[in-house]
């Protein structure tokens, strides 16, 4: 079921926000009414001859966020998302006491802020620009939403195809979303999730509150491949393309986008048991975080904004995050029963255990993990069909082929989300 939190303030918040996030919904009915707003075609106007509450006018302000005095169609999705109850909410799984679980644990280290090519600027960090305010959920995640999770282990039935598939066959397993489900860079709050999504959620939640499962730009979705198997057990690698929204209102929305998450869970086909499950952002090259926050008002020129869908007055930059890590140290197994006796719960564990799960399984299949990898990147991305050389190789390649050399310099990967 899903639950609605009312987190505690984070570091150097106002008070009045939360307010802002316990009342928004009433106060904007209170507001229209009273007169302070009214629909103006698509648009929601503000009236500064009309007098009204303090806390009414904080929040028209909250949500005008070019500051025209008008709330459009864009920025009225967010008054959306709180009047139909999309805020930050916390979706807690059911455990089965008669069904084996298993616990994650979550191992974060914060962004390297140094990495980021405006930590070159000396004043970027400084609390005295104004801009810099919008900073505050990147400076406050310091550690992880959830440190340790229980799961259900059927669940991790999401994670396999939704038809036999073979060893080296990629899978999808949360497609990217439709037309109408896309994100814009305004949105706060993530969807609600459904069928496969909610495990990735719940993953993803262990680090921050508010994950999006699906990325606004692609690559999008999950997918996955089967590197190994034998009758009973399975061996998965997959990949995610997520992304976290930071701030909350009023603060802009501040966008961090991992380059990629890589994936492993080794279960029985029948979903009633995980030997080992992980996730985790790669560090191995020197950027693996993309990030994108708006600074102000986003000032469209005139004439160029027909819809409200105007987004510039951005930032944008990449970093290095050293971890960002799930991973379980202990397989699935029964939780005692609350009136179970230490010999009661012995014999139930003993009757639902193999000895295949002592870790040492056979396979009778498989392919290995660097070909499971090369087989979900090209996936996404099709160009990596194409043989890459080292720096050092391609001269010599070239002259044996008589083809030339062609260089491409960049900032960053084309192969993932740190570019």
């Amino acid at each position: 079921m899903a639950k609605e939190t009312s987190d505690k303030e984070p570091p150097g918040r106002r008070p009045r926000c939360r307010f802002f996030r316990s009342t928004a919904p009433y106060a904007i009915f209170v507001a229209i009414l009273a007169g302070a707003i009214h629909f103006a075609g698509y648009r929601l106007v503000y009236s500064p001859q009309t007098i009204v509450s303090a806390h009414a006018d904080m929040l028209f302000f909250a949500y005008d966020v070019n500051r025209d005095g008008f709330i459009d169609k864009l920025e009225f999705s967010t008054v959306a998302d709180r009047l139909s109850g999309n805020v930050t909410f916390e979706y807690e799984e059911e455990l089965d006491p008669d069904k084996e679980l298993i616990e994650i644990e979550a191992h974060f280290t914060p962004l390297d802020l140094q990495t980021m090519t405006k930590a070159e600027d000396g004043l970027f960090f400084s609390s005295d620009v104004a801009e810099n305010k919008n900073l505050a959920g990147l400076h406050d995640w310091k550690k992880p939403n959830r440190r340790i999770r229980p799961y259900s282990a059927p669940n991790f039935q999401s994670l396999l195809p939704y038809r036999g598939s073979g060893v080296g066959e990629v899978y999808v397993i949360v497609p990217p979303p439709s037309l109408l489900g896309q994100v814009g860079s305004m949105k706060y709050f993530p969807p609600f999730p459904q069928g496969r999504q909610v495990l990735l959620h719940l993953l993803l939640a262990q680090f921050h509150k508010r994950p999006f499962v699906n990325m606004r730009f692609a690559p999008q979705g999950t997918i996955g491949v089967i590197r190994a198997q034998n009758e009973k057990y399975v061996n998965i690698i997959f990949r995610c393309h997520a992304e976290f929204q930071l701030n909350e209102p009023p603060l802009f929305p501040f966008w961090f986008t991992p380059a990629q998450f890589l994936g492993q869970v080794i279960m029985r086909k029948d979903g009633s048991h995980v030997e080992y499950f992980k996730m985790f952002v790669p560090a191995n090259k020197s950027l693996n975080v993309d990030m994108e926050w708006m600074l102000g008002p986003a000032n469209a020129p005139e004439g160029e904004d027909p819809d409200g869908s105007f987004q510039g007055n951005n930032e944008v930059d990449i970093g290095f995050m050293p971890e960002m890590r799930l991973e379980s140290y202990h397989p699935s197994h029964l939780s005692r029963k609350p009136e179970e006796t230490d010999e009661d719960y012995r014999k139930r564990v003993e009757s639902s255990s193999d000895e295949d799960e002592a870790g040492d399984i056979k396979w009778t299949s498989e392919i290995s993990l660097q070909e499971a990898y090369d087989k979900l990147e090209r996936h996404f991305f099709p160009f990596k069909k194409i043989s890459y050389l080292p720096f050092k190789d391609v001269f010599s390649a070239a002259k044996a082929a008589n083809k030339l050399v062609h260089l491409v310099l960049l900032w960053g990967a084309l192969d993932d989300q740190s570019c």
